[in-house]
């Protein structure tokens, strides 16, 4: 008991994960509203395959992620209401990640998600709401 206690506060106090190698999935809710957080580095030998409902939802000091190579899916609201997130860098090269809605909702206005070249237009065509902030890397 007293150990799970200890676990749910630390969220509270990281100001930054870098070099993350977090395996399968993030369970939902983790961070959320982690106010210290201002980024995310995935490792790029990360085997995150998804990043649960609201995950990291309400971290309002957030301002860039760069997401594994492996991510395949981020559910619903698993960004929204980052204010200050304006950067998200997607790794994978071979395979569009699936995306919620409201995904990144209420995040900042100069929000851009930056993908791979040759998957611009499959997540430009495939994501509702977010096709204005899609660039290449």
């Amino acid at each position: 008991m007293f150990i799970k206690k200890i676990l749910r506060l630390l969220p509270a106090k990281i100001k930054q994960i870098e070099n993350a190698c977090l395996y399968l999935f993030l369970s939902g809710k983790y961070f959320i509203d982690c106010k210290n957080l201002k980024s995310i580095i995935f490792s790029d030998d990360s085997e995150l395959n998804v990043i649960e409902v609201a995950a990291f939802g309400g971290c309002s000091s957030l301002t860039q992620i760069e997401l594994p190579k492996n991510l395949s899916t981020l559910c619903i609201s698993a960004f929204n209401s980052c204010t200050n997130l304006n950067k998200v860098v997607f790794k994978n090269t071979y395979r569009a990640a699936d995306i919620g809605s409201s995904c990144f909702d209420n995040t900042a206005s100069s929000l851009k998600l930056y993908v791979s070249y040759n998957l611009l237009s499959t997540y430009i065509s495939s994501v509702s709401g977010y096709a204005d902030k899609f660039v290449c890397l």
